[in-house]
């Protein structure tokens, strides 16, 4: 049996993926069954009390904000006979509510006096960041027709045909886009972004969920997605429709139906377990797949020298999208597949969004598909540990590109594509982030369809992020292991560049969750970054830990329950305190809401270890 730890390193890494980067690493099925999985075995875990993405990973710069009423999460239905046992013993009339289940970044918005006031994402579902200043700059309407006071939720996306106009070169897909645009602290880019809205949390009382979406749609005024009232038998119908063809017509992205009891007096009967209703269920859509035969195989180089496998296969459309490359991830993935050039294989989109071959239809039919031994764009010796090759040459143009734009991905610089990266490295303008910030604005003005006007925006958003944290710089350095978490870690640890740059193994293995194997890498990956780190500091500032007393020093902190904002993060740190997430005799200080009963609290408490208010904490570091 799996340990709860386990599973949780596991769910976050996915989550963060996910909500935070918009690159999802697994299907939705396979999310939901691990998750479905821990929640057997450990119903009463901490981690499945919260509610969407970690809080802490999502909008560095925002200040954090508490939901007055908690933002809940869906159950699921993933098939029709799922449903209908839902359905049947939900619904008393059998009379149901369905609303489009959409695709974007949940958020809550409250209107004073029918003005807008605040909008404030969902993030944990008890704390999240505060958006307004962005969501201003969004489509929707800034007054209501009525003077009223009212909390809403919705759901901020970008129309599919924005996302065609606008942003198809730099982005994967509409959500991705919205996610990117959502995060800018400078709120540019919002002006494309919609937000549609499905319910209202306070303010107004309804007999019927339906009326809910009039009152938005038609007293109010506001965008909702397309809703009606249903019976069981029209839902499964309607359903299918959208399968078929209703969603792909529709100009936003949907992954399924939200399905409600009709009757309000029901869904308070019914109520809610671990703030997931039980009187509403999304109905999912199978991922949709087609059939095609592989043309080829090749190999991409990765920013840290790993090599991945991607099938290029005939044309197919799935969910609206034109699919011709699909990534295998590993060489392990493609024995596991048995997959050759000239399979015919089941290509699937994993939540409508990242294509994945499920399976080979002609097996032991074509060419076997050989692990490269040497690397495809510098000719150097792979090495190959039987699942992943890496390229170990430090100066593989391949990973220069993958570098250079995963710099500029960490400082979220949005109108830097890497076609712009690459025209610049084939000039000899690019060689190391330094030289980031020697362009002119003529390097950029001369390349072909640029001119001087994208090239000043283009330099003037690169130079208006000069100043980084370090622990944003040590993971923009694209070094093996040094991830943003890690990069964070070590700037808490060791508070400087300079420190951090004449670490030796040993200086690490005291910090929990660095091993040995990663300690070597991080030494070893400095040292060979050291000719490109002592080139870009003097272009940059890196804000460095600044201690201020030794009050906390050795003093630890995990939070349950509440977070904090960064404000006092950073004095935890420069008072020698350090922020952990996990519970145990090495804690010093479980900070959470005042009689807590999460799994957390119960450890801390038969552990001894003291258990503190935010308030309190405070206190402690003012």
């Amino acid at each position: 049996m799996k340990k709860p730890k386990e599973y949780v390193e596991v769910l976050e890494r996915w989550d963060y993926a996910f909500h935070t980067i918009g690159k999802p690493e697994v299907e939705d099925p396979v999310y939901d069954a691990l998750k479905d999985e821990f929640r057997a075995l450990y119903p009463d875990h901490e981690y499945l009390q919260r509610v969407g993405a970690p809080v802490e990973d999502q909008l560095v710069g925002f200040s954090k904000a508490a939901h007055e009423i908690p933002m809940g999460s869906q159950d699921k239905s993933t098939n029709e006979s799922e449903f209908r046992a839902w359905a049947n013993k939900s619904s008393t009339d059998g009379l149901f509510c369905m609303s489009e289940k959409l695709d974007g970044l949940s958020v809550s918005v409250t209107y004073w006096s029918g003005r807008l006031r605040q909008a404030i994402t969902r993030g944990d579902g008890l704390i999240g960041y505060d958006i307004t200043r962005n969501v201003r700059l969004m489509n929707l309407p800034k007054e209501l027709p009525l003077k009223v006071t009212v909390t809403l939720r919705g759901e901020i996306i970008m129309k599919k045909s924005t996302f065609k106009r606008h942003f198809a070169d730099v982005q994967k897909n509409p959500r991705n886009a919205a996610v990117g645009l959502t995060k800018r602290l400078d709120g540019v880019g919002c002006e494309h972004l919609d937000i549609l809205f499905y319910n209202i949390s306070e303010g107004v009382s309804y007999k019927r969920e339906h009326q809910k979406f009039d009152y938005l749609s038609k007293t109010l005024r506001l965008p909702t997605p397309n809703y009606q009232q249903i019976t069981l038998e029209g839902m499964c119908k309607l359903h299918e429709e959208y399968e078929q063809e209703k969603r792909d017509k529709i100009d936003y992205e949907i992954d399924g139906l939200i399905v409600c009891v009709d009757d309000i007096n029901r869904q308070e009967f019914l109520g809610e377990k671990d703030r997931i209703p039980r009187f509403s269920t999304a109905y999912k859509f199978t991922s949709q797949s087609k059939t095609s035969p592989v043309l080829e195989c090749r190999v991409q180089v990765g920013r840290t020298g790993y090599l991945t496998p991607v099938a290029g296969i005939e044309a197919v459309t799935i969910a609206g999208a034109t699919i011709t490359n699909v990534t295998l991830h590993n060489f392990a993935e493609i024995e596991r597949l048995g997959l050759r050039v000239g399979s015919l294989v089941e290509v699937k989109r994993s939540g409508d969004v990242i294509p994945k071959i499920t399976k080979v239809l002609n097996p032991g039919e074509g060419e076997i598909i050989k692990v490269p031994t040497h690397c495809p764009e510098c000719e150097t010796k792979v090495d190959f540990n039987g699942i992943q090759a890496r390229c170990v040459n430090p100066d593989c143009p391949a990973k220069l590109t993958k570098s250079l734009v995963h710099w500029l991905t960490v400082l979220d610089v949005m109108h830097f594509g890497e076609r712009l990266v690459e025209q610049l490295e084939e000039r000899g303008l690019l060689v190391d982030p330094s030289d980031f910030y020697k362009l002119q604005t003529q390097d950029i003005a001369n390349i072909e369809g640029r001119g001087h006007v994208i090239a000043h925006k283009v330099l003037e958003e690169l130079n208006s992020k000069r100043e980084m944290s370090l622990g944003q710089f040590l993971s923009a350095l694209s070094i093996p292991t040094i991830s943003d978490k890690t990069g964070k870690l070590l700037s808490s640890e060791f508070g400087s560049l300079d420190k951090i740059l004449e670490l030796k193994e040993e200086d690490l293995l005291h910090i929990p969750g660095i091993a040995e194997t990663s300690a070597k890498a991080i030494v070893t990956g400095l040292q060979t970054k050291k000719t490109v780190i002592e080139k870009i500091r003097p272009f940059i500032t890196i804000k460095e830990v600044k201690k201020i007393s030794s009050s906390l020093d050795g003093k630890t902190f995990c939070f349950t329950g509440v977070r904090p904002d960064k404000s006092l993060e950073e004095k935890i740190e420069a008072n020698g305190g350090k922020i952990i997430s996990g519970v145990s005799k090495k804690l010093s200080f479980l900070v959470t809401n005042e009689n807590s009963v999460s799994s957390k609290a119960v450890k801390a408490k038969e552990l001894g270890i003291p258990v503190i208010s935010l308030f309190q904490l405070e206190e402690m570091v003012n």
